[in-house]
């Protein structure tokens, strides 16, 4: 999925480096919570279910526990948001992604970057 940048605040911050732009995710919008050791992870639960999701610039993956919460989360976010579903993970950030339900299995493969690295050296 990609969103619209209205759901992100942008700030810039002073460091010994010089300004540093930070962006951060209105997840609160919607009631997420970020992770607290991955700053681009965030989850919600409720009685029925868990969506976690992970955001990358403005395109993000989602994984619920039932196709009802993933309606749902589609839905909350259209009423905030305006949304492109792109339909099931293949490749994101380098990393295939491969699914095989009826196993219960999700395999990543990062061959892509270890090929680019070894070409290197």
């Amino acid at each position: 999925m990609a969103v619209t940048a209205h759901w992100i605040e942008a700030t810039t911050q002073e460091t010994p480096h010089g300004p540093q732009h930070i962006l951060k995710l209105r997840a609160d919008l919607i009631g997420f919570h970020r992770v607290p050791c991955e700053y681009c992870i965030y989850f919600r639960k409720t009685d029925d279910s868990v969506i976690i999701t992970s955001i990358h610039i403005d395109d993000f993956l989602a994984g619920t526990s039932t196709d009802d919460a993933a309606a749902k989360f589609k839905a909350d976010l259209t009423t905030l948001w305006k949304i492109s579903n792109l339909g099931e993970a293949q490749f994101c950030v380098g990393i295939i992604i491969e699914h095989d339900l009826t196993n219960h299995y999700i395999y990543l493969s990062q061959t892509t970057l270890i090929n680019r690295i070894l070409i290197q050296f």
